[in-house]
């Protein structure tokens, strides 16, 4: 099969992120293809960003859904899925809907970090739309927004330690899902450094793609 996964934001550095995550984790016979929105925010902080990129992503998936298997929007809230999936000639998912099913897949309430506090309400609002919030323990965000996450890795695997264990020991989390592109990779981490059960994003995604 074939996989897109579509950035909506315009850092060609973090599509080449993404793809390299998505291919540590997929099957042999699955194709990882990349693609960055040229016109899309440089990263997605807060709700101007998001409707921009939610505004640019059915165009997108039309133009490019035909030559793939399943397309995944690559931004962690998911913008544009719901239109994307209206005008798509393929299946269209998106990493947090991934995220939240693998979590109900085993009946585990998650709790989220995820970075900036704009994207506390926008991932609450999302789990409530998406039929989701039963899942959900709490939504906790990193003193950072995604570009500094993406640019400084040891700090942000330190601020995710940190915010997990509020998680797990305040809000009565049963796993944790990494709520970002950018945090993708660091599950292995944060599981030996708390016992928790972590839901990488871009892995999701890609399960979720090859089980569709």
């Amino acid at each position: 099969m074939r996989l897109l996964m579509l950035n909506p934001n315009s850092s060609a550095a973090m599509t080449e992120f993404i793809a390299e995550q998505a291919r540590r984790h997929a099957s042999p016979g699955t194709e990882i293809a990349a693609l960055t929105t040229e016109k899309g925010p440089p990263v997605v902080t807060g709700e101007g960003e998001y409707a921009l990129a939610s505004s640019l992503m059915p165009g997108m998936v039309r133009r490019h859904g035909g030559t793939v298997d399943v397309v995944a929007l690559s931004c962690f809230g998911d913008p544009g899925l719901r239109a994307s999936r209206e005008v798509s000639p393929c299946p269209v998912i998106g990493l947090a809907e991934a995220s939240f099913r693998a979590a109900r897949a085993k009946g585990w309430r998650c709790g989220i970090v995820t970075g900036g506090q704009a994207w506390v309400g926008l991932l609450e609002n999302f789990s409530r739309d998406m039929g989701f919030a039963d899942s959900l323990a709490r939504v906790r965000a990193l003193p950072a927004t995604g570009a500094e996450l993406f640019a400084d890795p040891e700090r942000a695997l330190a601020l995710v330690q940190d915010v997990a264990r509020l998680c797990r020991d305040e809000d009565g989390a049963d796993c944790l899902i990494l709520g970002g592109s950018v945090l993708a990779g660091m599950g292995a981490a944060v599981e030996k450094s708390l016992g928790l059960p972590v839901i990488d994003p871009i892995e999701a995604a890609v399960r979720l793609a090859e089980s569709i």
